[in-house]
């Protein structure tokens, strides 16, 4: 977490819209190292959970369409089988109770349509939170035209070009979307697992322990340790921004809420063009925050500093000795 608030200006001009998460500044550390050695394309694994169904959000959704289909076999050997959880003879008696609750609401709601408009079908009690809008086919289809994808294209399209390093996504080559979004559910999520089709077309290039690895684990984030590192930072955003959207008189929410502080330090920065609040988080971070040295200076913060007539490294991320 050390160095995120040094070019917080420099940071929030890049992204130009509110992220998901301080991690990206992480990331960029990591690609400056690739670039210090000299490494200036890599292949990354972006898309591959959308295209193959490798978040746990969908093992529900796959359920569902399971049963909406009639596929009972399929949805039981999911259920009992089912590799990001570990289930008890107890839980899964009482998903399969939810579950067949909810084969009869298909069943209702398909009888009563068309006479159901689509508001009505939305404020249908659902047996569980988790079954709303259910269908995994749709849902994929929605995180890859609307959502999911085009966000990470478009944040990570920014924060690479602001090193600049090249990241390819073979993911998302339109051959392997094309087979990935013909397939049928039971071919994304099959005996419990995730990405099934995938981990079964890798199993003479992977070791079976990373293949069939249960526990998933993206880049995880230290939240609890950045929000308490950083409270001072916080409460000084908190203090000065002014945003008819965001209601400061719940601060002790919001100095743990990275959404809701993203959306503030744009705000501040796009709209009321408060400047002068991102000068004093950064005076202040260069008296709490590590310097963090890389060896290469991303062309982003470069070009911040030749704007602003600063000397490089000065302002505590990415510094070096000398250019």
């Amino acid at each position: 977490i050390d160095g995120f608030w040094g070019a917080i200006t420099a940071f929030t001009e890049l992204q130009e819209e509110p992220y998901h998460s301080p991690n990206m500044y992480t990331s960029q550390i990591i690609w400056s190292l690739m670039r210090t050695d000299g490494t200036k394309v890599a292949l990354t694994g972006a898309a591959g959970d959308e295209m193959f169904a490798g978040y746990s959000r969908y093992y529900w959704k796959a359920q569902i369409e399971n049963l909406m289909h009639g596929r009972l076999g399929q949805f039981v050997d999911n259920v009992v089988r089912w590799s990001e959880h570990q289930h008890s003879m107890t839980a899964i008696a009482r998903e399969m109770v939810g579950m067949l609750g909810l084969r009869s609401l298909v069943r209702r709601v398909k009888a009563a349509i068309p006479a159901l408009d689509n508001q009505s079908i939305r404020n249908l009690s659902m047996p569980r939170r988790q079954y709303y809008n259910a269908a995994l086919t749709a849902w994929l289809r929605e995180e890859i035209v609307n959502t999911q994808i085009p966000y990470w294209l478009r944040s990570g399209e920014k924060n690479y070009m602001g090193m600049p390093f090249e990241a390819r996504t073979p993911f998302l080559d339109y051959r392997v979307v094309e087979i990935a979004t013909r397939m049928p559910i039971t071919y994304l999520i099959r005996h419990g697992w995730h990405k099934w089709i995938l981990r079964k077309a890798m199993e003479d290039s992977l070791p079976a322990d990373v293949l069939w690895r249960r526990v998933k684990m993206g880049f995880p984030f230290p939240y609890e340790r950045f929000f308490a590192t950083y409270r001072d930072i916080i409460d000084l955003i908190l203090k000065e921004a002014q945003n008819p959207y965001i209601n400061f008189s719940r601060n002790e929410r919001l100095r743990t809420d990275w959404n809701a502080l993203s959306f503030v330090l744009w705000y501040e920065f796009f709209i009321n063009d408060n400047k002068s609040l991102f000068r004093k988080i950064e005076e202040m971070s260069a008296k709490i925050e590590s310097h963090i040295t890389t060896g290469y200076v991303p062309e982003y913060l470069k070009n911040y500093f030749v704007r602003t007539g600063q000397e490089i490294g000065t302002e505590g991320a990415f510094t070096q000795e000398a250019v």
